[in-house]
């Protein structure tokens, strides 16, 4: 009776570890077969080779696995989380990020404060280190049209580690700590003519502040294509007595009828102050300066207008101009 008993307790627990094997080291086809998980191809070591990333679609739990191709076949490097939870974020897209810095980039969104979060994920030393998150927060009942970008970097955390979404520097985030520690930012119309019926919702927190007109003037330079629409934008804004507002837009409206300056090197562009942008400017390039602004730090910013192949209202360091 003990032989018995031994024996039925052993094939057991063989055919579960067989069952296990199998579904992670060997058949892909379980996954790339089911619509409870999508897949992307995604060169997941740098190796200029296509690989494949697994994730359960959304409902359906939270797995996220990696398989490395080998002259077409797979195998299971890797099986985690997908940044996913019930009830809270859900799976968005997994995709190759643009800068070259990270291998795997996770989206997810959630219904609170429609918040987006983006986790830049690179390969090192056989690991994959979640370098980065950003989390755009927006839906604020005041304001539809604003929203705040929350960026974490120089984040070392092995995606591989338990209980890592306790360790997220992005959960859940306060309403305090959004706007006094992220950037504000706006969302516009596609045209001029329809952010000007804004002002026919009577709600004066979707035209007010600064901050959006130097935006806005980002999107759509000042110039003679739509001279008009401006003109009805000061106009709306004096009828709001929104003074701030209407002083800024035709200071920066003046100053683009007035002198140029020259740049004096090579000089990044920002697409706010601090965040630098892959464009520059090079010696010689004359510009209008639409603005001015020094930061927490004591520098000195322009907010320029160029007139290139493409027109452009960005932020430079002051230090980069000659103003004679």
């Amino acid at each position: 009776m003990k032989i018995i008993t031994s024996k039925n307790k052993i094939i057991p627990f063989i055919f579960l570890f067989a069952c296990f094997a199998s579904a992670d080291n060997v058949d892909i086809k379980y996954y790339l077969n089911s619509n409870e998980f999508f897949n992307r191809d995604i060169d997941i070591d740098n190796d200029g080779v296509a690989d494949k990333v697994i994730s359960n679609a959304n409902g359906f739990g939270d797995e996220l696995l990696f398989f490395k191709s080998n002259n077409g076949n797979y195998h299971l490097v890797f099986k985690g989380s997908n940044f996913s939870e019930d009830g809270g974020e859900r799976i968005n897209d997994i995709k190759k990020p643009k800068s070259k810095e990270y291998s795997i980039l996770i989206t997810t969104n959630t219904d609170k404060l429609n918040i987006i979060n983006s986790y830049y994920i690179a390969y090192n030393d056989k690991k994959w280190i979640l370098r980065g998150i950003n989390s755009e927060v927006s839906g604020f009942l005041d304001d539809y049209s604003k929203k705040y970008i929350c960026k974490f970097n120089n984040i070392d955390l092995d995606i591989s580690m338990p209980n890592l979404k306790d360790k997220l520097p992005n959960y859940d985030l306060s309403d305090e700590y959004i706007k006094s520690n992220c950037e504000l930012d706006y969302f516009f119309e596609n045209s001029l003519d329809d952010f000007i019926k804004r002002f026919n919702e009577g709600d004066i927190n979707i035209v007010n502040g600064v901050d959006r007109y130097r935006k806005l003037l980002s999107i759509f330079p000042y110039g003679n294509s739509n001279e008009k629409e401006y003109s009805i934008i000061l106009s709306e804004l004096s009828k709001l007595k929104l003074i701030n507002e209407k002083n800024y837009l035709e200071k920066v409206i003046n100053r683009k009828t007035g002198a140029t300056s020259t740049v004096i090197n090579k000089s990044y562009l920002y697409s706010s102050i601090g965040i630098k942008s892959g464009m520059y400017l090079i010696k010689g390039d004359r510009i209008s300066i639409l603005d001015e602004k020094i930061d927490e730090r004591g520098e000195k910013w322009y907010f320029i207008n160029y007139k290139g192949k493409k027109e452009i209202n960005m932020w430079i360091k002051a230090d980069s101009v000659d103003l004679n």
